[in-house]
């Protein structure tokens, strides 16, 4: 007895609509950052984990962060949040590349295989989160 089993259409839109949605996603967080005030913004403690445990979480500033990068007051960045700016950059770059990757149709990029073989960038970004996070809270002290 055989189980008859449904077949799957190829995409038809290829793989440019799915990096057209992700360079769709940055780009409208960058303009939701750009778009917010900056003077004044977010004076309210509204991280769950900051106001159960008073420590501020690996994420705290975050948003400021972000919204301070997105109108180019990075000393303020740096002090709400420093992998703020480092999150905007690399956003900022992802966008370049799905950019050129959707105009030139480029092949998708071997990310998985290159994580694979390098361990230690994984490393090096939980590491930074960990460093990150102990900043912060010996700031907040």
């Amino acid at each position: 007895m055989s189980i008859p089993v449904a077949r799957v259409a190829p995409n038809p839109t290829g793989p440019n609509a799915l990096r057209g949605v992700w360079a769709g996603l940055i780009s409208a967080g960058w303009l939701a950052a750009w778009l917010l005030p900056w003077e004044g913004v977010f004076r309210h403690r509204t991280c769950p984990f900051l106001n159960i445990t008073g420590l501020p979480c690996p994420a705290c500033g975050m948003t400021r962060a972000c919204v301070f990068t997105a109108h180019g007051d990075f000393a303020a960045a740096l002090a709400a949040n420093p992998l703020g700016p480092a999150l905007m950059a690399g956003s900022a770059a992802i966008l370049g590349m799905l950019a050129a990757m959707i105009v030139t149709r480029a092949p998708r990029l071997p990310v998985e295989e290159f994580l694979r073989k390098r361990p230690w960038v994984r490393v090096t970004a939980v590491a930074l989160v960990i460093l990150n996070w102990a900043g912060l809270i010996a700031r907040s002290w």
